[in-house]
């Protein structure tokens, strides 16, 4: 990540100030740069366009869980925890369900009908104790 930022950087700030403010050494940078893309960031770079292929599909309904079952069903072997952070990278998250309009309907107690009345405690007998 530090790499990837310096080189982008490097027109601006010299590489070595870079390296020094971020604490890396100059050599570790040099070094780093030549080194092939490890597998993992060629998969990532792979799976970040199914990935929001599939998001914008849904209208940004489905969220790793989902969209980890999409990639499997196309054959891609990917695990949930890389969706997960892939999304994040790409600062994409799923809609959630407003469920606080049913956690209140539920909440409420429904109205006694007509002619009824709640019964009192010495009808029921509860809440009379040997005092």
């Amino acid at each position: 990540m530090r790499y990837r930022f310096i080189k982008a950087h490097d027109e601006t700030w010299p590489v070595t100030v870079q390296c020094r403010v971020l604490g890396v050494s100059t050599g570790g940078y040099y070094s780093g740069i030549a080194r092939p893309n490890s597998r993992r960031l060629l998969d990532d770079d792979r799976f970040t366009p199914m990935i929001r292929r599939i998001f914008e599909e849904h209208q940004g309904r489905y969220g790793a869980p989902r969209i980890t079952e999409e990639l499997r069903a196309l054959g891609q072997r990917i695990n949930r925890k890389r969706v997960e952070r892939l999304l994040r990278e790409m600062g994409l998250r799923g809609k959630q369900k407003c469920i606080a309009l049913l956690q209140d309907a539920a909440r409420q107690k429904p109205p006694l009908s007509s002619g009824s009345h709640a019964p009192r405690v010495e009808e029921t007998g509860v809440g009379h104790g040997p005092w």
